[in-house]
């Protein structure tokens, strides 16, 4: 408990890990060996350390911290994990140390021959301490003689981010010598750090080499580790040493020594001799008294394994089917139990009727009750109990009517949604662990925001921003693929483009729905939505030049007519959209067809003829002219049919001729419609208010002759050239070049296309879709009403464009070339205080000097810009952001020349888009830049001339000011005199340190060293740009990137932090002012609240909006991006919150009352709320399935809740009830009120990543009646073990390498390296081709993912670090707070390193978390091997490894043998019980003759659960073994054997001559899961054969349990299956008792097999090789998945799915006599037969345990020697016989009554 306190404020800070170390041993007081703590009561010596861990707790945290978190933490044992990954690399650290020459070492210290052990040791490289005069002299030697160090002192062995590296002082980044100048960073002692400084390692980015590493292995409270820890942090203090901890409990002697304290929780006892004792705990108890709900008495104190807690189990009512007789029938076998058991039976049978409303019972006594929480884990645990007195619950009308609303918003009833601050959470993988950790992570940036003195409810809002609503250009879709642009702007631009339609105003879409809710309604005809607004607008950028010349064509022009077409289609099939058009000529791409027109002049050709035109008729009359011009030239190009079935194309450009046609109408409509409206006009003027007359036919042909003329001209002076010419300029202006398209803003080139596999037709209509969908889900949740849409004055083209850009700006442009990096914007430490606000320093010094347009004003965008005014990039760069924030660098261009009057024609009517004033133009009057001077630059005139003038200007002037002296160029900077200019260059130096520190050494190394020819740096609310050398950013380019950002958060930021209280706020600032003040040690007097400045509330802005920015970036790499909004499901009858306004952190959740989810959601959610409250609200929306017809839970359900609470403090309450003891440390799942005649099976419900099997159990865990237990008998008791977490990922693989042959390169590389095999330690696995899935099972420690020898090797290497998939392995928090790592690391969540020996085909990988890894590892093909199928080689024997059971290195299956103390003993098998082998060599029998070894291993594979079908088992195993001669190896997967059969298992392998190996995988969570125990085990039989058996075994035969072989199985193990991948016998068909039985002779099945037989699945032979070549696993899973969604389907799921996918995967018929069964075959064949299976018989439903010895002969032989050797195994064993449990002898006895009764008996086992 002390060392896991220790790693909770680890996770805080590295100052608060450091103070607690520093506060423990300070305070760690050494006891006299024999003192009081071996004889001290467990309660005592419980409360007594307890409450100093509280103590020291407090004094880190503060004395206004609560400890819920902690106590949470420390319950559910959260760092237990990590410790035991520090003691794993101790032990591994040590090896590596002992394999060295003993020459190597520089000081040694043996101990094993002293009495105490060593408690604290101290390595460098292979130098070893373990006493502190050791420790001195190591210490000596490595700072007086760093030349002859010892060997690996410079690394530290398996480094990870869970290490303790004490903060040593951290030299300044020291650049290239070149740079010169005074820009070192200053000073710093211990812990001195900027804003964005993380540990040690980051500080080591100096030239200088670091110095040597000592790792401290030593556990706090031990009696050397204060003197230890002493010696090493002065060392460290001085920079001699890197000085690592890693707490490790060496030894249990270490943990009694000082106080003893460090034994609490930690499984040791002190005894009389002082050492430690080990004692055995439970893990659950089941009881059928109610009044028995604690253990027996004299429990021991501690166990010796960790007790776990956070996971549920559930008693599920067993499916009896094949039963005889009632189950009330049996209560005469033990009177007493059966009629005090009565009372508690479960609930009677309920009619239809009383099923139907049960959802909405349980939904009004939830919401009514006093504690919504508990009332739901009440009914959902014991739901089967109390659902009858539940159906009697009147339902009012609220109930029903709020839950009707929830179902009819969500589309169904049903546990849907659980979300953490908006952040969606996959509710099946939902646990205790998973949560904290990310409850944890929210909680301390919320300390992070409330420090900003922000209040709680804006705190609130701004957690939930986990989303940019349109950075980088997403907009409004929030799809950062393409910038969004907006183009249109024909008021301040006439060049711009023109729509040729509005969907809002055109009579063709008069008859379509207004109102925006027709999204919502789905067309009669599944059609588009006809809705009337301007929801999709396309702007086509296109070449219209020939392409008819497949030789000659060029691709920009066929592509550009192609998507006209498409869009000419869309529109015919009833799309609603706008469409403008820009025309570029071929001189803009470069067209290779230069064949001119023979209509046209020459030198005119065609592309550039049609731009004029059409640029000619937009700028006179508008876009809707020269769209219809365009849509007639489109559809005169001539057709040819494509294909017969395909509607005919079009190809080719159109001839001018027929343009020349569609122009002159176009015109003649444009004209008059323009000369009407032009004489209206005048007529109005004069007031004369008569009619104006219409142009004549005369007028209108001069005009047009005149118009073609000059469109026609080739001599440079043609209008019509200048229009289009501006229409292209005025996009280029916008960074719109080439042919592109803009749907919705969203702007794409066609090599964007091409990029995509697409072209741009396809392209722009897949975006159109998405956009389509994103506006219907804004208007689903109500963020987009026809309200807001008429609000805006371009409607709803406005909205769909809000914080679009104006330009594509090349700064976004270089930002989006690079993954988003945000580094934490905090000014500097000391500003709080003064009196100029933000930024500034007491003494008028101020090294952030803000220039703002309005400083009166809050600005929610802040620019940081780090530049050389010396160098004229650097001062281009400076001038271009003062330029934007003064507002002089406006990118609106001035009205084109050559408009003339005719801009003033346009028709008004399609022409209305306009760019509003308060758009992205105005982002520069919401902004403050500063200038930082770069560190290590040396200071130049013009560097100090802006130092001086941003330190004396006033903010409003110092952009003015500045560019003047940037203008004026560098010798004409002023000059001052030697005292003034050093201290301007004191404060250049300043900056350099603030700069360095807040950007991190590397990215300041890479930007301004010498070898850089960056410009310099941007920060913009957080964002971080490299600016090149080579690129001039404007004023514009700074406009686009703030304005991204702000669209992205900015504003918002704003705007959460303005909409508070402005007074609460205040006053919540003054408080923490006063805080800190108190803690600081001053005196802070009264003062009155007043409301923060806009300096101040622009750096809470600041702050706030790169902790967004920050947070949104991890969000973005794990997948956490999506907002979940719940807020418009508010219906308080069928909700409930549990929390006050002082909640930083909301949960919510959907949940049916009466699901799985929320009886798994429910007490984790409760033990969250009651640990972190106030801090932490609950928010459950219940939402319950209507119209039951079925009972929704028929199993009664536990909760192993921590139990861990600190005694209180007297001091502050001295009323606790509940006095907290050392049972706390053991938390349990008990259940009570069972009802005890019915037969239950017990299944853990446990967190993903675990794996666990059963380790101790009396009775059948899959067969449990209560009734059965002997009178003595109060308790069934169950233990389980945590043996293993789940290493799990997705594999990928990269594209071919460069130096591959053209077809490999163009080839598209597979979705998953299938069949890559992967190894950590002895356990190995297959890559799955599904989604390129791996699991595989690890101890907590650091570990090596490894490419297994041979084939794997030989065709794959691993091309980059195994990387987090999910962020679950690192802290969010830290990621946000910590800085920014600006190399691969900021790339991904935290990566881990490639091994350095053999770097290409290792990983390591670091398992400390109870959630295990989630990994994505990318492969990549070595050079040559771009064509090679892995599996290939690998089926013919050519892998390096031997087959199981031969020589060669031995893959021990995907179990392989993981074994650890902490997880316990190997297999789960007693101390004293011979332990079961794993590895083949071992577990082989020594009795195996020579001729045996001659022969090849078979294979048998078999799954069993429970004791009959292990009783089953054995008799198989025993039937194989005396007809087969060959050696033989069984595979049982080891998921539900019990502990007696695993205890069994390696004497019945040595006796009879076998080898055995267990096996298990753990359910994936993309596959759709089963629930009932019986279909699990059913599934397993199949769906993962590829991946439960090592790659070396080609073939293995599957023999169910409850089947006896007579027959050698050589001869199935050698039959050819031609071809298939497995064989299965058929069913037998010459029992024609059963025919009517025979489903698959009709209906469905009968017309599905077409005529191919069904096949039973007891017995079946499986080439393993082929199984994976075909990749047969894959296509049965995604069989599977499909059909598994219908709960009617796969009812027989084990032999359904083969019989079902045979015309995917076929199936070999084997011969019929190898399978046997009465069931459906005739007595007749029953000699011939080789097997006989004891298979269920629908008809007589006869127990299999009764007619085995009936329908095999020699079964009752089997069985007795079975039984018999059974019976003298547990002697040896147990010390007495357990062949028969009380359960099985009350079930046996049962049976026997009924017989003798002449009765059917039941099969209850």
């Amino acid at each position: 408990m002390v060392l896991e306190t220790a790693e909770f404020f680890a996770d805080e800070s590295d100052e608060a890990y450091w103070s607690f170390v520093e506060a423990w041993a300070g305070g760690t007081e050494p006891r006299p060996r024999d003192g009081a703590t071996k004889d001290e009561d467990p309660d005592a010596f419980f409360a007594r350390c307890a409450s100093r861990v509280r103590d020291v707790a407090k004094k880190v945290a503060g004395p206004d911290s609560g400890l819920g978190i902690l106590e949470l933490s420390l319950g559910i044992r959260r760092y237990s994990p990590r410790l035991e990954m520090f003691r794993a690399v101790a032990q591994e650290h040590a090896a590596s140390v002992e394999k060295r020459e003993p020459s190597e070492a520089d000081e040694r210290t043996n101990r094993k021959d002293e009495k105490d052990p060593a408690c604290c040791v101290a390595r460098a490289g292979d130098a070893v301490a373990s006493d502190l005069a050791t420790l001195t002299r190591m210490l000596v030697n490595l700072e007086s003689d760093p030349e002859n160090n010892p060997s690996g002192a410079y690394s530290i062995p398996r480094a990870s981010t869970s290490d303790h590296a004490y903060p040593a002082p951290a030299p300044a980044p020291a650049l290239d010598e070149s740079l010169g100048g005074e820009g070192s960073r200053k000073g710093g002692g211990t812990g001195d750090r900027g804003p964005n400084e993380g540990d040690d390692a980051r500080a080591s980015a100096a030239t200088a080499s670091p110095p040597p590493a000592v790792t401290l292995y030593a556990s706090l409270g031990s009696d050397c580790f204060a003197s230890f820890h002493g010696a090493l942090r002065d060392a460290a203090e001085r920079g001699a040493v890197r000085y690592v901890h890693r707490p490790v409990l060496m030894d249990g002697a270490c943990a009694l020594q000082g106080d003893g304290c460090a034994a609490l929780g930690s499984g040791f006892l002190p005894d009389a001799g002082g050492s430690a004792g080990f004692f055995s705990g439970d893990a659950s108890a089941l009881s059928g008294k109610t009044d028995s709900g604690s253990g027996p008495d004299g429990a021991v104190p501690f166990p010796a394994r960790l007790t776990a807690a956070g996971y549920g189990v559930e008693m599920a009512i067993k499916n009896m089917e094949y039963k005889a007789i009632d189950d009330d029938s049996s209560a005469d076998a033990g009177a007493g139990a059966g009629e005090s058991a009565a009372a508690n039976d479960a609930s009677p049978e309920l009619k239809l009727k009383q099923i139907r409303d049960l959802g909405l019972q349980a939904t009004q006594r939830v919401v009514r009750s006093d504690d919504p929480l508990q009332t739901m884990m009440d009914l959902s645990f014991d739901f089967p109990a109390i659902a009858a007195e539940l159906s009697a619950v009147r339902v009012d009308e609220a109930t029903a009517a709020a839950a009707a609303e929830n179902a009819q918003k969500l589309s169904g009833g049903g546990s849907l949604v659980m979300s953490l601050n908006g952040e969606p959470l996959e509710m099946e993988t939902v646990n205790v662990f998973s949560l904290l950790d990310r409850v944890a992570d929210e909680l301390r940036l919320a300390d992070v925001f409330l420090s900003l003195g922000l209040e709680h409810a804006t705190v609130r809002r701004l957690l939930r921003m986990r989303v940019a609503a349109g950075g980088g250009g997403g907009g409004a879709s929030g799809a950062p693929d393409f910038p969004r642009l907006d183009v249109v702007d024909p008021e301040r631009d006439p060049a711009s483009p023109r729509f040729a339609n509005d969907v809002e105003k055109d009579r063709a879409f008069k008859s379509w729905d207004p109102s925006l809710s027709g999204l919502l309604v789905p067309d009669p005809l599944g059609g588009p939505p006809r809705v009337r607004r301007n929801l999709l607008n396309f702007i086509a950028v296109v070449v219209l030049g020939d392409d008819a010349d497949e030789e000659n064509a060029d691709d920009a022009s066929r592509a550009s007519w192609a998507l006209l077409d498409a869009l000419d289609r869309a529109a015919e099939q009833g799309v609603g959209f706008r469409v403008a058009h820009v025309l570029l000529t071929g001189d803009d791409t470069d067209d290779k067809n230069t064949e001119d027109d023979p209509d046209l002049p020459p030198g005119l050709g065609i592309a550039d003829a049609l731009a004029r035109a059409h640029a000619t008729l937009a700028r006179r009359f508008g876009g809707r002219y020269a769209g219809t011009f365009l849509r007639e030239v489109v559809s005169s190009r001539p057709e040819t049919p494509a294909h017969p079935f395909a509607p005919p194309a079009r190809f080719g450009a159109a001839a001018w001729r027929d343009a020349e046609r569609a122009f002159a109408r176009a015109h003649k409509r444009g004209f008059r419609a323009a000369e009407k409206k032009r004489r209206k006009k005048e007529s109005k003027e004069k007031g004369d208010g008569g009619a104006s007359p219409e142009p004549s036919d005369e007028d209108v042909d001069a005009d047009f002759r005149a118009t073609l003329a000059d469109a026609l001209r080739v001599d440079g002076e043609s209008a019509a050239a200048s229009f289009a010419a501006e229409a292209r300029a005025s996009l280029a202006r916008r960074g719109v070049t080439g042919v592109s398209c803009l749907v919705n803003g969203l702007h794409f080139t066609l090599q964007d296309a091409r990029n995509m596999g697409a072209d741009l037709s396809s392209l722009a209509f897949h975006l159109a879709q998405r956009e389509l969908d994103l506006v219907a889900r804004a208007v689903y949740a109500g963020e987009l009403t026809d309200a807001v849409a008429d609000a805006d004055a371009r409607g709803a083209y406005g909205w769909v464009h809000r914080g679009a850009l104006r330009k594509r700006s090349a700064v976004l442009e270089l930002a989006a070339s690079e993954e988003a990096a945000y580094v934490l914007m905090k000014p500097e430490e000391g500003d709080e205080d003064s009196e100029k606000g933000a930024g500034s320093r007491k003494g008028g010094s101020r090294v952030l000097a803000y220039a703002q347009r309005d400083p009166s004003a809050a600005a929610p965008a802040t620019a940081w810009v780090v530049a050389d005014a010396g160098t004229e990039a650097g001062a281009n760069l400076i001038a271009a952001a003062y330029a934007f924030v003064e507002g002089t660098g406006s990118a609106s261009p001035e009205s084109s020349a050559g408009s003339g009057d005719a801009a003033d024609l346009r028709d008004d009517d399609t022409d209305t888009a306009a760019l509003s004033d308060d758009g992205a133009a105005d982002a520069g009057a919401r902004a403050r830049v500063a200038v930082l001077h770069p560190p290590g630059a040396a200071p130049s005139p013009r560097a100090r001339a802006l130092a001086r003038l941003a330190r004396d200007a006033p903010s409003a002037r110092v952009a003015a000011s500045a560019r003047a002296v940037l203008s004026a160029g560098a010798s004409a900077a002023p000059e001052e005199g030697d005292s003034e200019d050093a201290a301007v260059d004191a404060l250049l130096a300043r900056q350099g340190s603030f700069a360095a520190s807040a950007l991190g050494a590397r990215r300041v190394r890479r930007a301004f060293s010498a070898a850089s020819d960056a410009a310099g740096v941007v920060v913009l609310n957080g964002r971080v740009v490299e600016v090149p050398g080579s690129l001039a950013l404007d004023a514009d380019d700074f406009a686009a990137l703030a304005s991204a950002e702000l669209e992205a958060r900015g504003d918002d930021v704003l705007a959460a932090i303005v909409a508070a209280d402005p007074d609460q706020a205040a006053a919540e600032a003054d408080g923490k002012r006063a805080k800190k003040k108190s803690r600081a040690g001053t005196s802070s007097s009264p003062s009155t609240t007043r409301a923060p400045t806009p300096a101040e509330t622009s750096d809470a802005c600041a702050t706030a909006s790169s902790l967004v920015a920050r947070r949104q970036a991890v969000a973005a790499r794990t997948s956490r991006g999506q907002v979940v909004d719940l807020s418009i499901l508010d219906t308080p009858h069928a909700s409930f919150v549990q929390g006050d306004a002082r909640a930083v952190v909301t949960l919510e959740a959907v949940l049916d009352p009466l699901s799985a989810e929320a009886r798994r959601a429910a007490p984790v959610l409760k033990a969250l709320r009651d640990a972190l409250a106030p801090r932490v609200a609950v928010r459950v929306i219940l939402n319950p399935r209507a119209e039951l017809e079925d009972l929704p839970l028929t199993s009664f359900y536990r909760y192993a809740a921590p139990s861990f609470a600190f005694p209180r403090d007297t001091r502050e309450d001295s009323t606790q009830k509940n006095i907290p003891s050392n049972a706390s440390l053991r938390p349990s799942a008990s259940f009570a009120s069972l009802p005890a005649a019915k037969t239950l099976t017990a299944h853990l419900d446990v967190p993903e990543q675990w794996l666990v099997t059963t380790a101790v159990a009396a009775y059948d865990l899959d067969n449990i009646r209560l009734e059965d237990l002997p009178e003595d008998e109060r308790f069934m008791r169950a233990e389980y073990r945590l043996e293993a977490l789940l290493v799990t990922g997705h594999c990928s693989e990269v594209p071919a390498p460069t130096g591959a042959d053209e077809r490999a390169r163009r080839r598209a590389p597979p979705p998953s390296p299938r069949g890559a095999q992967l190894r950590i330690g002895d356990a190995g696995t297959i890559v799955m081709s599904n989604l390129g899935y791996f699991q595989l099972p690890a101890r907590p420690g650091a570990h090596d993912l490894r490419l297994r020898p041979g084939r794997t090797q030989q065709v794959y290497r691993i091309a980059a670090p195994a990387a987090d998939l999910d962020g679950v392995f690192e802290s969010v928090a830290k990621s946000v707070l910590g800085a920014e790592e600006d190399d691969a690391s900021s790339s991904s969540a935290k990566e881990e390193k490639i091994a350095t020996d053999d770097d290409d085909v290792s990983a390591e990988v670091t398992v400390s978390s109870w959630n295990g890894r989630v990994l994505r590892l990318l492969l990549a093909r070595r050079f040559g091997m771009e064509h090679e199928d892995v599996l290939e080689e690998a089926s013919r024997g050519n892998e390096k490894e031997g087959r199981p059971g031969g020589p060669g290195e031995r893959l021990a299956g995907w179990w392989g043998a993981v074994t650890s103390r902490f997880f316990g003993a190997r297999d789960g098998a007693r101390s004293d019980a011979p332990k079961v082998v794993l590895d083949s060599d071992a577990a082989s029998s020594s009795a195996s003759s020579d001729t045996e070894d001659a022969l090849e291993t078979i294979h048998v594979f078999s799954v069993a659960s429970g004791h009959l079908y292990e009783r089953f088992l054995k008799i198989m195993m025993l039937s194989v073994r005396r007809h087969t001669r060959n050696p033989l190896k069984f595979w049982f997967i080891k998921n539900w054997l019990s502990p007696r059969f695993k205890d069994f298992l390696p004497h019945i392998a040595a006796e009879y001559g076998f080898e055995y190996e267990l096996v298990t995988y753990k359910w994936p969570t993309w596959l759709n899961r089963q629930t009932e125990k019986q279909r699990i085990i059913w599934a397993y039989k199949l769906l993962f054969l590829d991946v439960l058996f090592p790659l070396t075994l080609d073939k293995i035969i599957f023999v169910d349990a409850d089947q006896v072989v007579r027959a050698d199985l050589r001869e199935l193990w050698e039959m050819d299956l031609r071809g298939a991948p497995y064989a299965y016998t058929p069913f037998c068909d010459n029992n024609k008792e059963m025919e009517g039985y025979r489903f698959w002779k009709s209906g469905f099945w009968k017309n599905h097999l077409n005529g191919k037989p069904y096949h039973i699945s007891a017995l079946y032979v499986v080439d393993l090789a082929r199984f994976r070549r075909t990749a047969a696993g894959d296509q049965l899973r995604v069989i599977y998945e499909q059909l598994s969604q219908d709960p009617n389907s796969l009812a027989n799921l084990d032999q359904d799915l083969p019989n079902y996918a045979q015309h995917q995967v076929p199936i070999h018929s084997l011969p019929q006599p190898w399978l046997w069964c009465e069931s459906w075959c005739g007595n007749e064949t029953k000699a011939a037969a080789k097997t006989i299976d004891l298979c269920n018989n629908p008809m007589t439903k006869e127990p299999k345990l009764l007619g085995a010895a009936r329908i095999v002969h020699e079964w009752p032989s089997l069985d007795k020697e079975v039984r018999a050797f059974t019976d003298s195994v547990e002697k040896r064993i147990y010390g007495e016989a357990r062949t028969e449990t009380p359960q099985e002898r009350a079930a046996r006895e049962a049976a026997e009554k009924a017989a003798a009764n002449g009765d059917s008996p039941r099969d209850e086992l």
